[in-house]
């Protein structure tokens, strides 16, 4: 799993409830968009997150690219600033979310209750 983060400059700025909204609808399930956060930051641009399931890191990063860049039109679609997909154990590991007492145990926790 792959967070993909881009940036849109304030002058190319679109509503967000709008983009996300636009994002979620183009969203195919060959996608896997885990989850989509669209801020606003201190300079009026738009911060872009995309979770997305993927195994491998150009793969997330161009499904993200290609899910913003119909959302946003051809006019638009240049003005994101890509940063290269990242793990997201590795940005739980940034944010000291990671396995407890530095344990190499790299599975993220299950949201549902363990049945024996």
């Amino acid at each position: 799993m792959f967070l993909v983060i881009g940036s849109i400059a304030p002058e190319s700025v679109p509503s967000s409830s709008a983009l996300t909204a636009r994002i979620h609808q183009l969203s195919l399930p060959e996608d896997k968009l885990e989850q989509l956060h669209v801020t606003s930051a201190d300079d009026g641009s738009l911060q872009l997150g995309l979770l997305l399931d993927h195994s491998d890191d150009m793969y997330a990063t161009s499904v993200a690219v290609r899910l913003v860049g119909e959302a946003l039109g051809p006019d638009l679609a240049g003005t994101v600033d890509w940063r290269p997909a990242t793990p997201l154990v590795e940005v739980l590991d940034r944010l000291g979310l990671g396995a407890p007492g530095g344990s190499s145990d790299r599975e993220l926790p299950s949201q549902e209750a363990d049945t024996f």
